[in-house]
């Protein structure tokens, strides 16, 4: 009790979406990586964002099933967080969200 009166109280952090890919590796190739892309949020995402997003989300799920049965579920940077999910076979959606605690100062 005494220590939970003299602790801050927990501040509620938000993680704002900065992205969101449904993507089927099967399609398009190294040529044409884009053809890959089913769908992006935002659209005003400019083309080379998309794609780089697109591969880091394959190059994430390629590289943990080396390690493991099955592939990441979610990655944590200091400035982002990566979930991927397979919804369908081949169809992934990759959800990119900014870390709450991304842009506020260190203590």
């Amino acid at each position: 009790m005494l220590l939970s009166l003299l602790s801050p109280p927990a501040v509620a952090r938000t993680s704002r979406v900065e992205a969101l890919l449904v993507y089927d590796p099967r399609l398009g190739g190294e040529e044409d990586p884009e053809q890959k892309l089913l769908c992006c949020y935002p659209r005003e995402t400019p083309l080379a964002e998309q794609l780089s997003a697109l591969g880091l989300c394959e190059a994430l799920v390629a590289f943990s099933q080396h390690f493991a049965r099955a592939p990441c579920e979610a990655v944590h940077t200091a400035r982002r967080r990566y979930t991927v999910v397979e919804a369908e076979e081949s169809i992934w959606f990759c959800l990119v969200t900014a870390s709450p605690t991304a842009g506020t100062p260190a203590a």
